[in-house]
């Protein structure tokens, strides 16, 4: 009898997988790529303490990695005043999101976060046979706390606050958070995403740390990717109170950091200058290039993020296609569900002069 193939089409896969999109996985495309500003990357690049640690690091990766990451966890313990032991370390803010939905997720337990916004949070939900629910941001393109509230049920467990918000940008008083965080019941975890809060004004960043110690409910996660400069390392970490962090070691792979990527993050937090740089030259970036498409006529949200959402009043897709002509990658998607809107990532001042100069050429030539 003829054997089928191992990876015959008649092999069922888990429902909750079932539709789910791939990300990205068509081979890069051929053509020049002049600016890439469509995955919010930190063009200044890692510090070069980081790539010293990676050097230095490179001649040992026959051996496993810590899998508890000490070395980078007592760093951040340092930098956020909180202990090694509120302090976990993933792959990556995506890696994390997919570990606490495995944490602490039973089946149609419910996910409510705002959209547009990291998709994610709805994958992750499905994948661990949870019940994602997205309502609309607010007015002003804000995640709607309020909405939230009303919006949860006896089987809400996960609540996603994205802050700054990708891919708006926008972001929320730490008044409004706290407040919100004090009407969540106990069953109830908030997840505050703060992959862009290095590009925040200081003042309006929250102290996720007091209000950990003040016993609200609530995961902070943050990123080596952004202002960092290290995304081809996938780091990112997490602080909450000791018993989440000890709950999300019990579904934790070992060895899902790598050594590379301890080292390099424990180099990056080492030097302050090279942070100072990139995140000065983004928020001055940033101002240009928000005034430089105003300018043009565009609306535009103001960002606290490393990137810019832009209306470009017509078809996004299509401006995109042809920027990429140009060598210009910018991002726009249809799950935003604002076909005539695109996000650009801020970059040093050469991708930026790159991006504006195609887009004035296809916009040109769109109108005529």
């Amino acid at each position: 009898m003829e054997q089928k193939p191992s990876g015959s089409k008649s092999i069922p896969i888990r429902h909750s997988v079932d539709g789910l999109t791939p990300y990205l996985t068509d081979k890069p495309d051929d053509r020049e790529v002049r600016a890439r500003l469509c995955f919010n990357e930190n063009l200044y690049g890692p510090s070069p303490a980081a790539v010293k640690a990676i050097v230095q690091s490179a001649l040992t990766v026959h051996f496993y990695p810590d899998p508890g990451g000490w070395e980078l966890r007592e760093a951040l313990s340092r930098k956020h005043g909180v202990p090694a032991e509120q302090i976990i370390l993933g792959n990556g803010a995506d890696g994390l999101i997919s570990l606490i939905s495995n944490t602490f997720l039973n089946p149609e337990d419910e996910v409510l976060f705002c959209e547009p916004t990291f998709p994610i949070y709805r994958s992750s939900a499905r994948i661990a046979m949870g019940t994602p629910r997205g309502i609309p941001l607010d007015a002003a393109c804000r995640f709607d706390l309020e909405g939230l509230l009303k919006a949860m049920t006896p089987k809400t467990r996960l609540v996603y606050v994205c802050n700054p918000n990708n891919p708006t940008g926008t972001i929320l008083d730490p008044e409004v958070i706290e407040a919100f965080l004090k009407k969540i019941p106990e069953e109830t975890l908030v997840i505050l995403d703060e992959a862009y809060v290095d590009f925040m004004d200081a003042e309006m960043v929250p102290p996720v740390t007091s209000w950990i110690e003040k016993g609200y409910p609530v995961i902070s996660l943050r990123t080596f990717s952004k202002a960092y400069g290290l995304a081809g390392m996938r780091l990112g970490y997490a602080l909450a109170a000791r018993e989440i962090i000890e709950n999300l070691y019990k579904a934790r792979e070992p060895f899902c950091v790598s050594a590379l990527a301890v080292k390099a993050g424990a180099g990056a937090l080492s030097d302050t200058g090279h942070y100072r740089k990139v995140t000065e030259g983004i928020r001055r970036e940033r101002q240009g290039l928000q005034d430089a498409l105003k300018k043009r006529g565009l609306s535009v949200i103001p960002s606290q993020a490393n990137f810019i959402f832009f209306d470009l009043g017509m078809d996004a897709e299509g401006i995109c296609r042809r920027l990429a002509e140009y060598g210009i990658l910018i991002r726009c998607s249809p799950s935003w569900k604002m076909p005539t809107w695109a996000r650009v990532s801020v970059g040093i001042p050469e991708a930026n002069r790159l991006f504006l100069r195609a887009l004035d050429a296809v916009l040109d030539d769109m109108t005529k």
